[in-house]
């Protein structure tokens, strides 16, 4: 065998590779193979090639966008040429349209989720992003999960992933202002999560669901509030027998079933907290006043001693 390989050989030994799950030294062997199809002037073979590069990067940059859109646009030229990855062949235009496809999904998950405009817009387009999925790959395993991860992952299952996290996102947005709203978003997220097998994102969401919906009455002030550890909050207090047996003005609650906790809505239970903070802020100052004058008396002390000391040489 000679010292240089031929292109067609290292297309052969990038084809072998990848079927042992190689990707990097694949990838070696198939931007060799481009480089000489070039200088050649192998036009087909080159682009084809070059295809199998892109493509490859993506294993090590599974979150960047831009190898996406890349491979994307190296695949799109062979049309509906039929590529072999291992034992499979799949379509050039099938791998480039999910490329593109996943390039875009990526994009609106890199979105900001610290403010609540940009988490429902990113909400927004997450289901947007799950109609593509239906629409553009639908009951279709999806190739690049399969073959840089061996899972077989259809389009439908995927778009109801991201659907679910759509309404999660909607629902955070909106919990502050409308809480039984966000419980209707998230019981969606929750049966988008039970049809594909999520059994622990559901039971969250499922969760969440149980927390916004909750309502109580105010004990202090009286309002009838959603929202548990959002718009109320249970607070320990010391309810007495005759307490816990009165009957409730409401048909909400306004004290715990069982414990020794009232319900507080967040405006009293902040005005409480607030008001404890100043409490307690106000008796560290005279804690640290009294330990500076303590500090400053034993200091004058010692300085008295040590003159003491210096006169007795």
């Amino acid at each position: 065998m000679g010292l240089f390989k031929s292109a067609d050989e290292l297309v052969d030994k990038g084809h072998n590779f990848l079927k042992q799950g190689e990707f990097s030294k694949a990838l070696n062997n198939f931007e060799k193979a481009t480089e000489k199809f070039r200088k050649e002037g192998d036009v087909q073979n080159g682009e084809n090639s070059n295809a199998f590069a892109k493509l490859l990067k993506i294993h090590s940059n599974k979150n960047d966008p831009n190898v996406y859109i890349s491979a994307s646009e190296a695949l799109q030229p062979l049309g509906d040429i039929e590529l072999k990855f291992g034992v499979r062949d799949v379509k050039a235009s099938n791998i480039a349209n999910e490329c593109s496809v996943k390039a875009e999904e990526l994009s609106i998950l890199t979105l900001p989720t610290d403010d609540l405009s940009s988490l429902e817009k990113r909400g927004r387009e997450l289901q947007e992003m799950g109609t593509k999925y239906q629409s553009s790959i639908g009951t279709n395993v999806m190739i690049i999960p399969e073959i840089f991860e061996k899972k077989k992952i259809t389009g439908i299952q995927h778009a109801y992933a991201l659907a679910a996290e759509g309404q999660e996102n909607l629902a955070e947005a909106i919990v502050w202002s409308d809480p039984k709203k966000a419980a209707e978003y998230y019981q969606t997220a929750a049966n988008y999560r039970r049809q594909i097998g999520e059994q622990n994102k559901e039971k969250s969401d499922t969760g969440k669901v149980q927390q916004f919906k909750k309502a109580a009455k105010c004990w202090l002030c009286g309002r009838e509030i959603y929202g548990e550890d959002i718009h109320f909050f249970p607070m320990r207090s010391d309810i007495t027998e005759f307490q816990r047996k009165s009957k409730e003005s409401s048909p909400l609650p306004s004290k715990h079933e069982s414990e020794n906790m009232i319900y507080a809505c967040r405006a009293c239970h902040e005005a409480i907290s607030k008001k404890a903070d100043e409490i307690a802020d106000h008796y560290h100052q005279i804690a640290i006043a009294y330990t500076n004058d303590v500090k400053d008396e034993l200091q004058s002390q010692i300085n008295q001693i040590e003159r003491a000391l210096r006169n007795l040489r």
